[in-house]
């Protein structure tokens, strides 16, 4: 077997970790909860043993490991007040992975991951200027700009979720109101639900019950079925996800937006409203310049491949001295 790089995706929900050949083959993939555990040393110990059962006898294959995850800051290899994973204001993630296993770890931004996934092997490939909008617990962005990732002086650039899009609006938890996540992601799916499920105009709508409709995939099923309350939030969403990219496309003139993770998946029920509305919000010389693609790279996939792309660039780039974690 050829050599692999770890790749781990660590989301809001769910952690997706696998092995990477350099070519960008998934060879093994799995996940499990990133909820549930007594902080991230109990988190840690779970995973790292999951991903020794993993590599097994390929142990001397595995070269380095590379890890995207919300907050992720490259500069230090550290996740930074992560708030929807509530594991403190600093973990030094990428040294701790290096110190177990013995090999170079390197950490970046879930969405960066995301990202360098679609320039690896996606839509994206023969793209210099794009964006990946990650669509899951949270909102996350990763920035292509000249055919290099946009990291930003301290290794936070974009984080479009947590733009204001209404200062007195949804309670975010990071602590302020109105953050872009809190209506476009797949909690603010379920935000929005309830937020509108008492207007008489959805009283016959089948998310009153909670218990049959407890998610936002539920709501996306609703929504393929009718369902007029469903439809109605995912008309919401994409007007306000359409003016937040109509924002992003004055800034930066993408030649492409990719939307990818869970909510993404709901397809032309966000897609349709999301143009419809961005065509009407964007500048005039800009409008219909800018392509609204869903990722086709399998979503329990792309931020795996992704954060091992990256680590294999940094383990075959000599100048990345303030990145590398090893023991």
């Amino acid at each position: 077997m050829d050599e692999v790089v770890v790749g781990i995706d660590i989301g809001g929900t769910v952690t997706k970790f696998g092995l990477v050949t350099k070519t960008g083959k998934v060879v093994l993939l799995d996940r499990m909860p990133t909820t549930g555990f007594d902080g991230f040393n109990d988190y840690f110990k779970t995973l790292v043993h999951k991903i020794s059962v993993m590599t097994g006898k390929m142990s001397d294959r595995v070269t380095g490991i590379g890890i995207g995850a919300p907050m992720g800051n490259f500069l230090e290899g550290s996740i930074d007040m992560a708030t929807n994973l509530g594991w403190g204001k600093k973990i030094m993630v990428a040294r701790t992975f290096s110190e177990f296993f013995n090999k170079p770890a390197f950490l970046t931004n879930d969405a960066t991951a995301a990202a360098i996934g679609e320039k690896t092997g996606g839509v994206a490939k023969n793209m210099d200027d794009f964006l990946v909008i990650t669509l899951g617990t949270g909102l996350g962005c990763g920035i292509y700009v000249n055919g290099t990732v946009l990291h930003g002086k301290h290794g936070y650039a974009g984080e479009l979720g947590h733009v204001i899009v209404d200062p007195k609006g949804r309670k975010c938890n990071c602590g302020r109101r109105g953050c872009l996540e809190t209506y476009v992601s797949a909690s603010g799916i379920m935000k929005s639900v309830r937020a509108f499920k008492n207007k008489k105009l959805f009283e016959g709508s089948v998310l009153h019950d909670r218990t049959a409709y407890p998610d936002s995939k539920a709501v996306a099923r609703a929504a393929a079925a009718g369902d007029p309350l469903a439809e109605y939030v995912f008309e919401f969403t994409g007007k306000v996800l359409a003016d937040a990219l109509a924002n992003i496309i004055a800034m930066f003139n993408p030649e492409a937006i990719i939307l990818s993770g869970g909510l993404a998946n709901a397809g032309n029920l966000l897609i349709d409203p999301l143009e419809q509305f961005l065509n009407q919000k964007v500048l005039t010389n800009l409008c219909g310049k800018t392509k609204i693609h869903i990722s086709k790279l399998d979503s329990e996939k792309i931020a795996v491949l992704g954060a091992a792309s990256y680590a294999w660039q940094m383990i075959n780039d000599h100048s990345h001295s303030n990145s590398l974690m090893v023991c």
